[in-house]
């Protein structure tokens, strides 16, 4: 009974942390900490009269620009802010088996996408990829853990009986 309740609320803490972190990076992305605010049909009649500037498509741009002039900032902020989400992954936070693998890379996209429609970022596909490896090295981080978690409370069991 008491292990159940255990489970139970670590699910709901884990969801409610993802949630907030979730938040967080929406805010951080779109510029909103700043204290930015953007009015949609400014940005909509910027784009129809120049045109959009604000998206690279080209692979490895970003990050050969980044690493050239010693910028890596950015990289490791992209990389690193993604690990966490790992734990959508290894938790499988989601009732369904889709949305676990599926909901990080999509929330990626979306946001990048996002970044681009409002003109408050840089639709980048480095960052994308960035973002992806730090979910993925999340991934493995959450599940070593997990493994050695396991383990230790294995050990531990078989010591004090």
């Amino acid at each position: 009974m008491i292990k159940s309740n255990i489970i139970y609320y670590k699910d709901k803490i884990i969801k409610l942390l993802l949630i907030f972190y979730s938040i967080g990076i929406i805010l951080c992305k779109l510029n909103i900490i700043n204290g930015e605010y953007y009015n949609l049909r400014q940005i909509i009649s910027q784009s129809i009269e120049y045109g959009f500037y604000n998206i690279n498509l080209t692979f490895l741009k970003t990050i050969h620009s980044c690493i050239e002039h010693n910028n890596l900032k950015l990289l490791i902020v992209n990389f690193l802010s993604f690990i966490p989400f790992g734990a959508v992954f290894y938790f499988k936070v989601f009732k369904i088996k889709f949305l676990n693998y599926f909901f990080v890379p999509f929330f990626i996209i979306l946001l990048e996408f996002i970044q681009f429609i409002f003109r408050v970022g840089f639709f980048d596909i480095d960052i994308i990829f960035l973002n992806l490896l730090g979910y993925l090295f999340g991934c493995i981080l959450f599940y070593c853990l997990g493994i050695l978690i396991y383990k230790i409370l294995n050990l531990l069991k078989i010591n004090n009986c």
